[in-house]
């Protein structure tokens, strides 16, 4: 039996074989195939679609900020405690997704407890 630094052409061989390995995962790390990019999303929306319920009804609501809620409530913006008592309510109603369309770039100084009931108003579109 011979020791493995006896033949240098398998060690060449094993060393060729270990960099083209490792080439071939960068390449698919760094650019993956449209295969695996589209079985990639096939089980994403089995996922998604199973983490629902399957009662929904199909309807899509917005809930509206308009000019009455602002009389009732008070200018905008509101502190975040008075919006995570709406989405509370939003999702008490059976909401099964909520998508919002808001920017927070500045903390909420407001003095409003999380315990006061949020008043909201009965306007959708």
């Amino acid at each position: 039996m011979t020791a493995p630094d006896s033949n240098p052409g398998a060690r060449w061989r094993l060393i060729a074989l270990g960099f083209l390995a490792s080439l071939v995962v960068g390449v698919l790390y760094m650019r993956p195939p449209s295969l695996l990019g589209y079985v990639d999303q096939r089980v994403y929306d089995v996922l998604l679609r199973s983490a629902h319920r399957s009662d929904l009804s199909g309807r899509i609501v917005v809930v509206d900020i308009d000019e009455s809620s602002l009389a009732k409530l008070g200018r905008w913006p509101w502190p975040r405690a008075r919006l995570a008592q709406l989405l509370a309510r939003i999702q008490e109603t059976g909401a099964a997704s909520v998508g919002l369309d808001m920017v927070f770039p500045e903390p909420d100084d407001s003095s409003i407890s999380a315990g006061e009931p949020a008043r909201t108003s009965s306007h959708h579109q």
